[in-house]
């Protein structure tokens, strides 16, 4: 059975208008917080007030004064998502300026910062002991580490966070909304004050990084195609099997 060149480029051409299509699905969504702040234990476990707009992660020169971090990302209004395959996905902070009023750390020192995903609702008015489980934050699952130097790091500077377990964290909440505790690393503060102090997702008071470097989420994914696509890709190889057989 042999079919006209016709034919044959009729067949080539639908089945190259199917794959496009289902090629081009793969985008980048960034998402801004709903919540961040930061809570603080020591003398004022009960009354940590952003009064600066900034989240404060840290060790200040007292022992056992330390600051942590804490975001909720809103997922349930990007229908995007819902189906899609989640390719990667990053959770951006910014370094507001340094912290060079206190100690910090010398040029050549870092510190660890650990973000955990909390299962605790909260809101900005939360304190070290409330509404936790467990004072200073309910720690569930380690997502992600990264690196950084609070004396040193510049206004502007990036902080990253990254890996499969942040990629599986936010395919299992797609729907909902995922909520972080930010936290140095306890073990590597020998006492002097260390304080990451990272933009917020308002405006900082009295100046410094704008708000347009609030964390952000970026959520790289392929989506589903389309049920129209689906249907057009059927009436396409239905008229192409139509026009093969009258070839015949």
């Amino acid at each position: 059975m042999k079919f006209s060149s016709h034919t044959h480029t009729l067949t080539v051409l639908v089945l190259a208008s199917a794959v496009i299509p289902l090629a081009a699905t793969a985008d980048i969504l960034e998402i801004g917080t709903t919540v961040d702040d930061y809570i603080r234990s020591g003398s004022n476990a009960d009354n940590a007030q952003n009064s600066t707009n900034l989240i404060l992660v840290g060790d200040t020169a007292t022992a056992g004064d330390e600051l942590r971090g804490m975001l909720t990302f809103d997922l349930s209004s990007y229908t995007e998502l819902v189906g899609a395959t989640i390719n990667s996905a990053t959770l951006t902070f910014t370094i507001n300026d340094s912290d060079e009023t206190g100690a910090g750390k010398s040029a050549n020192e870092t510190i660890t910062l650990n973000l955990f995903q909390t299962n605790t609702s909260f809101t900005e008015s939360a304190t070290w002991n409330s509404p936790w489980t467990t004072a200073g934050g309910d720690l569930d699952n380690l997502i992600a580490s990264t690196t950084g130097n609070p004396g040193s790091d510049a206004q502007g500077t990036n902080l990253d966070f990254s890996g499969s377990n942040l990629d599986t964290a936010i395919a299992n909440t797609i729907g909902g909304s995922i909520s972080f505790i930010l936290a140095i690393d306890p073990s590597e503060v020998d006492g002097t004050r260390s304080i990451f102090r990272l933009t917020s997702n308002e405006p900082v008071i009295g100046g410094g990084v704008t708000a347009d470097f609030s964390p952000v989420l970026s959520i790289d994914y392929t989506a589903v195609p389309e049920p129209s696509i689906f249907a057009l890709l059927t009436g396409l190889a239905g008229l192409s099997l139509a026009v093969v057989r009258r070839r015949k």
